[in-house]
């Protein structure tokens, strides 16, 4: 893909990725966290059904584990003890730590200009966010920092093991796992029979849960896919840090939330990070199996 392109691709992901946090606020009026992401994994993986190969199974499911269960909910569990805001500073750490074990462990080479990027992006969201730890709760930051190492984990086990199977198949399994770890969550705190049982076909709340489905966990997890095929695992996830970016963008459209001046700045920033992270093509990886 060429490069201007792989740059549009990345933006168009980015795009779709970052609408979840808006929408799921819309969910979230209805539906608890857990009970939010088991419904939402558990519709995907029934739509995906008919693409369940067996070849896909261990390492989807492994990756719908740490990405679908770990990483999701521990930064749900982190948002509700600190600063939102905490939250995104700390996963916009993860093309470092991503770019950092895909080096140490030979799945890819990373440039020190891609560090570059990485840390010139990692600026821009400072800017966007106001990121600062101050006040910040100790245990929400240590949440928040675990689900980075595992939604990195799974981003590079995509990138070594992912290759040549099916996306749709892989998101089954990823799915399939996703909902089966976190529904034991959602009933325990004794709410999700009576928040499904309450809920209308055409409210916000449940339009907003079939947006998640359709468009960020169906669409959204192939063009992720597709990013890390062609942009390998630390370039792919360089591209989480539009989405702060775009977060405030949609808060604004969608929700009267105001722009500033810092955003215009941060977004100069994070697109010229990007552009030095998506520069240079990492070497293929030579595990296969």
């Amino acid at each position: 893909m060429p490069k201007l392109g792989l740059v549009a691709f990345a933006v168009a992901f980015s795009l779709v990725w970052s609408s979840a946090f808006i929408i799921a606020k819309i969910a979230l009026v209805r539906f608890d966290p857990a009970t939010l992401l088991a419904l939402r994994f558990g519709a995907s993986a029934l739509l995906l059904a008919p693409f369940a190969a067996r070849d896909a199974a261990r390492v989807g499911l492994i990756v719908g584990a740490l990405n679908n269960a770990a990483y999701l909910g521990l930064t749900f569990c982190a948002l509700q003890l600190t600063r939102p805001v905490v939250v995104v500073g700390i996963v916009s750490c993860a093309p470092f730590v991503t770019g950092g074990l895909a080096a140490a462990f030979g799945i890819e080479t990373v440039k020190p200009s891609q560090f570059a990027g990485f840390a010139l992006g990692l600026i821009g969201v400072a800017l966007v966010t106001g990121f600062d730890l101050t006040g910040a709760n100790v245990e929400g930051v240590a949440l928040a920092a675990v689900g980075v190492l595992a939604f990195s984990a799974a981003t590079l086990i995509l990138r070594a093991r992912g290759g040549g199977r099916s996306a749709l198949a892989l998101n089954f399994w990823q799915s399939l796992a996703g909902a089966g770890l976190l529904a034991p969550f959602a009933l325990a705190n004794g709410h999700a029979l009576t928040e499904i049982s309450g809920a209308r076909p055409f409210e916000p709340s449940v339009l907003a849960l079939l947006y998640l489905v359709v468009v960020v966990t169906l669409l959204g997890m192939a063009m992720w896919l597709r990013l890390i095929r062609i942009a390998g695992a630390a370039g792919a996830s360089a591209c989480h840090l539009m989405n702060p970016l775009f977060g405030a963008l949609l808060a604004w459209a969608m929700l009267g939330s105001p722009l500033r001046l810092a955003d215009f700045l941060g977004a100069a920033a994070i697109a010229a990070g990007l552009a030095l992270a998506l520069g240079f093509a990492p070497r293929r990886p030579t595990g296969s199996g």
